[in-house]
């Protein structure tokens, strides 16, 4: 439901309760049997622009629609949950609104909407209370948000939560723009409440199924990551599945059952005071395992794994196309696992202090015991492969096992480029090493997702060549989004914009920029990065955003973003299966979405040049 970077006009909701009943009948009759899940937001933002021309409506109503159609989209997979299992997000009020504004309706209608979700079953929380709300729901708590709130307000809490594979409906609210002469700026003239009613008493009943669902596929990959799923999908000899020779010949499965009608197989990984040395490491790795991430990456190897064996009827696939086989499971784990193993490096490397908000490992355990523990998690992913040899086959395991040895080569090989550079006295780079590091870093880790996830759905042939050159692209495309985020003045970017540039980080950017500029401007760019430089870091990125804007790198940048995407498109074409076409394409949108401030980023750059 996130609205577009490419906005129309002001946010608004149109002020007639005819029009609103008509754009609201025109959703409700909208065929998304045509439509992916998750619903793209470029397909939103066409479909809403569209319907409102259609209708004769104003442009200016467009993101009120977006949300409008995304309700209806997600209506079926809400209804499916049941309302104890629903989660209704308000915004926090209190009765000091009312004193003010005419804030009395609001606060009235917000009682009364908590009132009503309340009685029906539903949890409540603050639209604002972002994590609380994502511990709910990876505690496996919520199934389906359902949103009242402004639109702002919306897009910030429902774009976290579909980050985590939860269908939403949602209704905006008019925005509080209080006049300063006390003016009753806050109505709720515009809102339909007997339809908000009716999306909160929206009656329990079974989904339709069909289409893609890849919102389900986003779900069960971080499903795999609870502890439950952990301790039933390691390999049994781990050293987490030792014997407790304390207890004789007790074992883990034992040592996890009920006590006291309480399932304690979480408490076996959990690393408090003095703990089971013997079992330490063990422990740290799981719980980082299961501490945060999108997993986006597993997701990948199941969505893929997923598109062609239901055309080809894969053999590693019980009973649907969404109930994989512990082998398919564990294989899905393992890239996530060397993912979360880097993590543990790279923060130790660049010397980075938080991963997911909390102590990196490094500064909760130390550096020698994080370094151990990286090491033990890349032993653990080719261990999760190998092990499920009996299921797999031999020839498949060896197939995939010798993908991550590449992949984990290659990376370590762009780390190992990034960081010599980084601590080079010369600072000379061009845009061709850049890319080439770019291709060593990030690609890898596309590729042996998609990789893993066809070769589980059987042989890979000529295919394997577009499924390295399709990852090299989307790889190549995303770190060069990430540089240009990089200096976005937004809420998403919680750090100084520029940080690439205070931390010695070989960006594409900054090559691009000694590529263009004279000698004048090449000796102020070496200056501003030179170790003496006695200048403020505020100073320095100022300085160095300047020149970026008047060479065009940020412009020349985004262009080669656009070269790559029609580069990937092209891979896409080549392969047969369209069920992985349709998954390409989503995930090249979802990977390459433009992040928040861009727009602005670029525009200024055109006006510099």
């Amino acid at each position: 439901m996130r609205t577009p970077e490419h906005s129309v006009g002001s946010i608004e909701i149109p002020p007639s309760a005819e029009v609103r009943r008509q754009l609201r009948q025109r959703a409700a009759a909208t065929n998304w049997n045509e439509f992916p899940s998750p619903l793209r937001q470029s397909q939103l933002a066409d479909l809403s622009s569209q319907i409102l021309s259609e209708e004769g409506c104003s442009a200016a109503f467009r993101n009120w629609f977006m949300v409008v159609l995304a309700s209806n989209f997600w209506r079926d997979a809400v209804a499916a949950v049941p309302f104890h299992r629903r989660l209704l997000l308000l915004p926090r009020s209190d009765d000091s609104q009312a004193e003010s504004n005419g804030g009395a309706s609001r606060l009235s209608a917000l009682k009364n909407w908590r009132s009503v979700a309340e009685g029906l079953g539903y949890r409540i929380a603050d639209s604002t209370q972002f994590a609380n709300v994502e511990k709910s729901i990876r505690a496996g708590e919520i199934d389906a948000v359902v949103g009242i709130s402004d639109l702002r307000g919306l897009e910030k809490a429902v774009e976290q939560v579909m980050t985590w594979g939860v269908p939403c409906m949602a209704e905006p609210l008019p925005e509080d723009n209080s006049a300063d002469d006390g003016s009753a700026a806050n109505t709720l003239d515009s809102v339909d409440i007997e339809h908000v009613e009716r999306m909160l008493r929206l009656s329990h009943r079974l989904q339709r199924t069909g289409g893609h669902d890849y919102l389900g596929l986003i779900r069960e990959s971080r499903e795999l990551f609870r502890y439950d799923n952990l301790v039933r999908l390691m390999p049994r000899e781990s050293a987490a599945f030792r014997f407790n020779w304390a207890a004789g010949s007790e074992s883990i499965e034992s040592s996890t059952r009920a006590k006291n009608g309480e399932n304690v197989a979480s408490e076996w990984f959990k690393v408090e005071g003095e703990s089971d040395f013997l079992r330490g490491t063990a422990a740290i790795a799981f719980d980082f395992l299961s501490r945060g991430g999108k997993y986006f990456r597993p997701f990948i190897t199941l969505a893929s794994y997923q598109a062609v064996a239901s055309e080809t009827g894969g053999s590693h696939s019980r009973s649907s196309g969404s109930d994989f086989s512990d082998g398919v499971k564990r294989t899905a784990i393992s890239i996530e696992v060397f993912h979360k193993a880097s993590l543990v490096h790279d923060d130790i490397e660049d010397n980075d202090d938080y991963r997911y908000g909390e102590p990196a490992v490094h500064r909760r355990y130390g550096i020698p015991t994080a370094i151990n523990v990286g090491d033990y998690l890349v032993g653990l992913g080719y261990r999760l492969v190998s092990s499920s040899k009996p299921e797999l086959g031999g020839d498949t395991v060896a197939d995939i096992l010798d993908c991550l040895a590449h992949a984990h080569q290659r990376l370590s090989e762009g780390q190992g480029a990034e960081l010599l550079w980084r601590d080079s006295p010369s600072k000379l780079l061009t845009p061709e090493d850049a890319l080439q590091i770019y291709a060593l870093k990030t690609a890898p880790a596309f590729e042996v997702a998609f990789y893993a996830g066809l070769r589980l759905a059987g042989r890979v042939g000529v295919e394997s060549k577009f499924v390295r050159a399709f990852a090299e692209y989307l790889g190549v495309a995303f770190q060069i989004l990430n540089d240009l985020q990089d200096w976005c003045e937004n809420e998403s970017n919680k750090v100084q914009v520029g940080g690439d540039v205070l931390h010695g980080r070989p960006t594409l950017l900054w090559a691009l920029a000694l590529q263009a500029a004279n000698f004048e401007q090449h000796k102020t760019l070496m200056s501003l990065v030179a170790s003496d430089d006695l200048r403020s870091g505020t100073s320095r990125i100022d300085e160095v955003r300047d020149l970026y804007r008047n060479l065009g790198v940020f412009q020349a940048a985004a262009g080669i973003i656009e070269k790559l995407e029609s580069q990937a498109a092209h891979c896409i074409d080549q392969f047969q299966s369209p069920q992985l076409r349709h998954l390409l394409r989503y995930l090249m949108e979802v990977v390459l979405q433009r992040p928040e401030g861009l727009n602005q980023v670029l525009s200024f750059s055109s006006e510099a040049a």
